[in-house]
């Protein structure tokens, strides 16, 4: 039928076919998902390129040079088009020509902001590129006057934010409090299907790397220490702090936090209770599932991953029932036994099997720092998730804010 069609549109005088496919309920076919392996369409441009004499364009989930050299190489199609790789990095085809690639800022096809109605305050986005759809209002200038930063954290926001503040001119300097940076998104690529996460954080560590900022690792930041080295500016990026549920039982043994849990990878046991239905409760349930384990999430709320975009929450939710895993809303935990968990769901309770209970609730923003410097020195900035919980675009975004406004 769309070989038929080609003909078809070829005989009206077409300059070219885009082979693209999918419809609303195939919203992950036309729009590959992160579980979508790389090029998922490539095999209808093949098609169509035996078929018709004009030039096709292949689309869908074409990120990096290799692969789009590959594809024309090979025959594959005329032309490659691409759309969430060049808002990632719009000068993607001008690095690939000039074999720049490690300089290229890959889409990891998170699907967080550039989908639906994008982030709040900014519109569609990009969960990478702090500066998509900014672009005219954020534009790297030198400094009017260059002053001593002093950036506390090497997460993704600590980083970004070092990192334009020493473009500007500014004398920058980043202090990480454990020996690796990345802070919490050195975790982010371990859940299923979210392994190009790590190329996103790996860009963010190569930009601080090949920039003047003096990187101090293993360097904690104290008021004391921070005081004494007399910044004029100082950016507070140390992230969240873990919420404590106020739950009888929350410290046996038996519990862990999802940070830990990723962190550590401990064996867990056949019967896991996951408290929380957010984004990390639900991925958390897809990564440990297995056809031996029983897996459950209590959500409060009256749905689980209220958060995420619509497209990866239809495939996140479709996966989680294959894998057979028990979700319940609308439901709050009681208490944490030996051997169980007790929760509420309207008039009924409901008893769990449990031999592990992971906690993926909330965050708090750590401002304990940045409070303690109010009034000791001249300019004091929040960013990340130290201001707000969100996600790594969040982070970038307000990092980017804070180091053109210095």
């Amino acid at each position: 039928e769309a070989k038929q069609t080609a003909l078809w549109v070829q005989r009206a005088g077409a300059d070219a076919i885009v082979a693209n496919g999918g419809n609303k309920t195939t919203r992950h076919i036309t729009i590959p998902t992160p579980d979508s392996p790389p090029t998922p369409l490539l095999s209808l441009a093949q098609e169509l390129k035996q078929t018709v004499d004009i030039p096709i364009v292949a689309i869908g989930k074409i990120y990096r040079p290799e692969e789009a050299a590959g594809i024309i190489e090979e025959g594959n199609a005329d032309y490659v088009a691409m759309a969430r790789a060049l808002i990632a990095d719009p000068e993607f085809p001008n690095k690939s020509k000039s074999a720049n690639f490690d300089q290229i800022r890959l889409c990891v096809h998170c699907m967080e902001d550039c989908l639906q109605k994008g982030a709040k305050g900014f519109g569609r986005c990009c969960t990478v590129n702090p500066f998509a759809g900014s672009e005219w209002t954020w534009q790297i200038k030198p400094a009017a006057s260059k002053k001593k930063v002093l950036v506390i954290g090497g997460g993704p926001a600590g980083i970004q934010s070092a990192v334009i503040a020493a473009q500007r001119g500014h004398d920058t300097e980043l202090w990480e409090g454990t020996n690796v940076l990345g802070g919490q998104a050195k975790l982010a690529h371990i859940a299923p299907y979210k392994e190009e996460m790590s190329d996103g954080l790996q860009f963010i560590v190569r930009s601080i790397e090949n920039s003047d900022v003096r990187i101090k690792t293993n360097r904690f930041g104290s008021e004391e220490n921070i005081l004494d080295y007399n910044a004029d500016v100082v950016i507070v990026a140390t992230g969240l702090l873990p919420r404590t549920l106020p739950l009888p039982g929350i410290e046996k043994e038996m519990v862990i936090s999802s940070r830990k849990l990723y962190m550590t990878q401990p064996n867990v046991g056949a019967h896991v209770v996951i408290l929380g239905g957010g984004d990390i409760g639900c991925e958390t349930a897809d990564w440990l599932a297995r056809p031996d384990r029983s897996i459950s999430i209590i959500e409060m709320m009256p749905e689980v991953l209220n958060k995420m975009k619509k497209i990866p929450k239809q495939r996140l939710l479709e996966r989680l029932a294959e894998k057979k895993v028990v979700i319940f809303t609308d439901t709050t935990p009681l208490f944490i036994a030996d051997d169980h968990v007790l929760a509420k769901q309207g008039d009924e309770n409901i008893t769990l099997a449990a031999d592990t209970v992971i906690t993926a609730t909330n965050a708090d923003p750590n401002q304990a720092l940045a409070d303690a410097l109010k009034n000791k020195v001249g300019q004091v900035e929040v960013v990340g998730d130290a201001i707000e919980l969100g996600n790594i675009g969040s982070a970038l975004r307000s990092a980017t804010e804070v180091a053109l406004k210095i």
